[in-house]
């Protein structure tokens, strides 16, 4: 199955980054790619794309009103932003005004891959910087909730080690800057990272910095 794709980004020069990056996909496939929001309103609408990747460079608004506008009138079109500030109130902005994801221009081809494909999986993606942003707007007794229920996953399912590499990976530290820290093997780490992946129900690094901070 191909995914089109829509891109509304100010810089002719990342528009045609991301579309030659989206053509390395075979289900991937850029429809339009447009520089001016009221074009893009208008490919959105006549081409019903899977997803729109939208840069914010330009007006926090004027991005946050297009984020609105295609999600009312194609509530199914899933939205990543892409930014280069990684500033708390743009992620905040982006995520309360209806986006599917949040990614970093700074991130690599993978990151931006794995955003992509979690929110065709209806799942939301906030890279790790910018993850702490996002759980700050939870509600005081829902983020409770899910602390007492992630401590809870972390005592019946993860040992300390497995803990301890969780937090480190969390704030950033390489497999084997890890490995040094805690003075073990490199594939030790591989292994210990596979098995908290698997037993949090996790999918890459963004969610477990989030899942890190609840518990934090």
């Amino acid at each position: 199955m191909v995914h089109g794709i829509v891109i509304v980004e100010p810089s002719d020069l990342y528009r045609a980054c991301l579309d030659s990056l989206l053509s390395q996909y075979g289900d991937l496939r850029t429809l339009a790619s447009e520089r001016d929001f009221n074009l893009a309103k208008l490919s959105v609408s006549t081409l019903r794309p899977r997803l729109v990747l939208v840069g914010t460079d330009t007006s926090t608004a004027c991005v946050t009103d297009f984020v609105q506008m295609v999600k009312r009138a194609e509530p199914e079109v899933r939205i990543i932003a892409v930014d280069y500030s990684g500033q708390d109130a743009n992620v905040r902005a982006m995520m309360q005004a209806g986006a599917d994801g949040y990614v970093s221009k700074q991130a690599d081809q993978m990151e931006l891959v794995a955003a992509i494909r979690s929110a065709f999986g209806g799942r939301r993606y906030c890279s790790a910087n910018q993850a702490a942003a996002v759980l700050a707007d939870a509600l005081p007794e829902e983020l409770s909730n899910r602390q007492a229920a992630a401590r809870n996953v972390l005592t019946q399912r993860v040992t300390q080690r497995e803990c301890e590499v969780m937090q480190l990976a969390a704030v950033g530290k390489t497999n084997m800057q890890i490995a040094e820290q805690l003075g073990i093997a490199l594939s030790t780490v591989e292994k210990h990272r596979y098995r908290i992946f698997r037993k949090l129900a996790v999918k890459n690094l963004a969610e477990l910095t989030a899942y890190a901070l609840v518990v934090a």
